[in-house]
């Protein structure tokens, strides 16, 4: 048993030193009051003296107030100057005066001192108006205008406004004194209040540390309590729960998680968590830093799937939701782990499911709605009335249930990231007109005109033609079917900027307030039955905007209830690209601000065999040169916008045009210290009139230029900071091209060939594997490439290139010394 000897004696010595520190401050208090009290007798005694002063200077004022009229006075009467003596001194005296007096006064007294002030003016001027008047010998006007009494009534405003100044300085100096008394009364009983606190101190606080340690007792039985409570739901949860400190090292771990990964408890204690879980790297460092965590994700919590590993070697799919615990020593992790094997499984049947529904069902469905229409058709001849009724119910329902199993399985394509998308230019309208064609038939059954505003241009885009069609074939008959009979649906382009909008406008009730938040859900249906007898699915906008969304766009709606709905799609529209020259035919670029002299020099090019790209201005020629790659520029200087020089200058940035030849076509002398800072080699200099003999001799340099010294890389990432970083880290390793799109690619692939690629997977508008297939020498033979990108590969297309590089798991070093490796490969195989 323990001694408990000890404790009534530390019992009796904390309540010793608690009633003693309790003290000092009751003391500290006591002498602060009576410092407060000798501050106010201080206060009280400049408050006298300040009263005191002000009174003085009122006295003061009115005093020379009544000098300068005695002055007056007797210079009216004798016409004396030396009568004027009082005056003159009070008149310079008059306004310091006012000045020391408002510096004195109240600040409450502010109005007064302006009143005071105001009639000491007018009396001055008063005086001075009187004064003036006897020295000009207007002196019976003068006496007139003393005998009026308006200086006396100025006067008697005077000593009106002083009195009242004073009067206030008297009552705010009884106040003053009162507040003292007030306070010092109030300090006699404090101060005996506090000493005689000081006797209820020392008793209350032996009561009060008794109750605190009853309270104490109670606390830590709580406490055990909780903890206890805490520890049977760790050990009972059917879910690993593991504690971890910010270096991912395990703290405790629950029974579930011994059996879950068949080790105990202490075999796993201070171990790293990638013992038992692998987790997907997400960068390099510490614990939290390597799987991607800040202090924000996990005071949110966040689940991250991988792998668990057991001791015999075998590894099953794992869920971790990682959440923060803020100990004393600092945050630490909770990690809850669930086996997710049932559900991977379900999955898989998930899949094989759809995959039997993909085959089994849309297979003899198809011949079903076939048979079907075809017999309504009459391809076995006229069909009865009740049969023809019985045969265009069934084809109905059947192609309903097609459309069914197709969006149900389109709409997991697009969950499970399955849905692939065949990206190519394509004319916006004509995928408009083709969904107006496609639903042509039902929409002239419903009674439904849908009219297409043409506009003045080709809207071209990138994305999928058939995914596209099918958004737009999914709101027109939206638009119909919720559209009156009779009424049209209108579907209308707007260009602004880098989007295309394509709107559908349908003149039905509208969508209802209720459904609005809602109608992008799956299955979604503003109520149970459709207005008409062919019903949607209610998966086809939720369809349409995941394939808006793939494609960079948005989907989106405006209604009025009986006003009908419009839908819009807004997508990044592309700029109209000039046709591509046949393969192994150069094409030069001409920039000449004269039609005439380019129409000229265009035929004299193209008489040698290649083609030709005419522009007049600067801004037209920097798009295109950094849209395409050509083999030549010949370049006027003097451009409408610009100097041609400015161009020779800025393309060192073009990335497909970095290394073009330029031949000038100008009638400007040539300028050697005009050429400082350009990038480009200058082929010849031709002036004007054309030298045809001048101009085939350009292009034959041009085509027989040799090719620069070291290999050609060409980069592909849409970054154009990893595209300067690995420049640099290339350094000399060849000459490197950089494009930052696939369409900027293709149009360098048409006209060179690089011996190595770096190719980025998630482009603006598209996935460089798109680029693959291009990806060939002269002979046929397979360009190197190493795929640089955030994004995963396939396991299927990793025969496809050479290397394989995850951007946040690789250094540029490695990178470089990679494509050196395989560029000098390239060559050895070459010779």
């Amino acid at each position: 048993m323990a001694d408990t000897s000890h404790a009534p004696k530390g019992r009796t010595l904390r309540v010793a030193i608690a009633a003693a520190l309790a003290v000092i401050p009751v003391l500290l208090l006591a002498g602060y009051v009576l410092i407060q009290a000798f501050a106010r007798e201080d206060a009280m005694r400049d408050a006298l003296n300040q009263s005191f002063r002000t009174r003085t200077q009122t006295q003061k004022v009115l005093s020379l107030l009544q000098d300068a009229e005695t002055g007056q006075r007797g210079y009216m009467i004798t016409g004396d100057d030396a009568f004027l003596g009082p005056y003159i001194v009070a008149s310079k005296e008059i306004p310091d005066a006012l000045s020391e007096l408002e510096a004195l006064v109240d600040p409450a007294q502010a109005e007064r001192m302006r009143a005071l002030r105001r009639v000491s003016t007018a009396k001055l001027t008063e005086l001075a108006l009187t004064v003036s008047m006897r020295r000009a010998g207007q002196i019976e006007q003068g006496m007139a205008r003393v005998r009026s009494g308006v200086g006396r009534k100025i006067m008697d405003e005077a000593r009106g406004a002083i009195a009242a100044i004073e009067g206030h300085e008297v009552a705010l100096l009884q106040h003053r004194l009162d507040q003292a008394k007030h306070a010092r009364r109030g300090t006699e009983l404090l101060t005996s209040g506090l000493f005689a606190f000081l006797v209820l101190l020392v008793l209350g606080a032996g009561v009060s540390i008794l109750r605190t340690l009853r309270e104490r007792e109670a606390i830590a039985l709580r406490l055990q309590e909780t903890a206890a409570r805490h520890q049977a739901v760790f050990d009972s949860a059917v879910d690993t729960i593991i504690t971890l400190n910010p270096s991912g090292s395990i703290e405790t771990i629950n029974r579930a998680g011994e059996r879950t990964f068949g080790r105990k408890a202490a075999e796993l204690e201070r171990r790293d968590l990638g013992v038992v879980i692998e987790l997907p790297a997400k960068g390099e460092g510490a614990f939290l830093k390597r799987i991607g965590l800040t202090g924000e994700s996990l005071r949110d919590g966040v689940v991250i799937e991988g792998v668990g590993r057991r001791p015999d070697g075998s590894a099953f799919p794992v869920d971790v939701a990682f959440g923060s615990m803020r100990l004393s020593r600092g945050l630490h992790v909770v990690a809850v782990v669930r086996d997710i094997s049932e559900r991977k499984r379900i999955e898989q049947l998930k899949d094989e499911f759809i995959s039997t529904v993909s085959h089994e069902l849309r297979t003899p469905l198809t011949s079903i709605a076939g048979s079907l229409g075809l017999l309504k058709g009459g391809a076995a001849g006229v069909l009865e009335e009740r049969a023809d009724r019985l045969i265009t119910i069934a084809h109905k329902n059947c192609e309903r249930l097609v459309r069914l199993i197709n969006d149900i399985l389109d709409i997991q394509k697009i969950e499970s990231g399955k849905m692939r998308f065949a990206e190519t230019e394509l004319d916006l309208v004509k995928v408009v007109h083709q969904a107006v064609e496609g639903l042509r038939g039902y929409t002239s059954k419903l009674g439904i005109e849908v009219t297409v505003a043409e506009p003045e241009k080709p809207l071209v885009i990138r994305g999928d033609v058939d995914r596209l069609t099918q958004v737009a074939s999914n709101l027109i008959a939206n638009a119909a079917r919720f559209s009156p009979a009779g009424k049209p649906v209108e579907v209308s382009f707007v260009v602004d900027g880098d989007t295309v909008r394509a709107s559908v406008r349908d003149h039905g009730p509208g969508v209802p307030e209720a459904f609005r938040s809602r109608i992008f859900s799956k299955f979604a249906q503003a109520d149970g039955s459709s207005t008409r007898e062919d019903g949607g699915t209610g998966l086809g906008l939720a369809i349409s905007k995941e394939i808006t969304d793939r494609h960079g766009g948005k989907l989106w709606f405006e209604s009025e209830i009986d006003q009908g709905a419009v839908f819009h799609i807004d997508l990044p529209i592309l700029k109209p690209s000039a046709p591509r020259p046949a393969e192994g035919v150069s094409t030069f670029l001409v920039c000449e601000s004269d039609l005439q002299a380019g129409a000229l020099l265009q035929a004299l090019l193209e008489a040698e065999g290649v083609r030709t790209e005419l522009v007049t201005d600067l801004a037209t020629a920097e798009t295109v040169l950094s849209e395409r790659s050509y083999a030549g520029l010949f370049l006027d200087l003097n451009l409408p916008d610009g100097h041609g020089l400015d161009l020779l200058k800025r393309l060192r940035l073009q990335g497909p045009n970095r290394s073009l030849p330029v031949v000038v076509v100008s009638l400007e002398a040539p300028s050697p210290d005009a050429l400082k800072g350009a990038a480009v080699e200058i082929i010849d200099w031709i002036g004007k009139p054309l030298d045809s003999a001048r101009i085939r001799a350009a292009i034959g340099t041009v085509m027989q230029r040799p090719r620069p010294e070291g290999p050609m890389i060409l980069h592909v990432d849409d970054d154009p900071d990893v595209l300067h970083l690995v420049g640099e880290a290339l350094g000399d390793a060849g000459e490197i091209i950089r494009a930052q799109s696939v369409i900027e690619a293709r149009a360098i692939l048409a006209v060179r060939r690089p011996d190595l690629v770096i190719l980025d997977l998630g482009l603006p508008d598209g996935s460089g594997l798109e680029l693959l297939p291009l990806l060939k020498g002269p002979d046929g033979d397979a360009i190197p490439v190493i795929v640089f990108s955030a994004q995963e590969l396939e396991d299927g297309l990793f025969a496809s290139v050479d290397e394989v590089l995850t951007k946040s798991r690789t250094t540029l070093d490695h990178l470089a010394s990679l494509a050196r490796k395989l560029s000098a490969e390239r060559d050895a195989g070459a010779v």
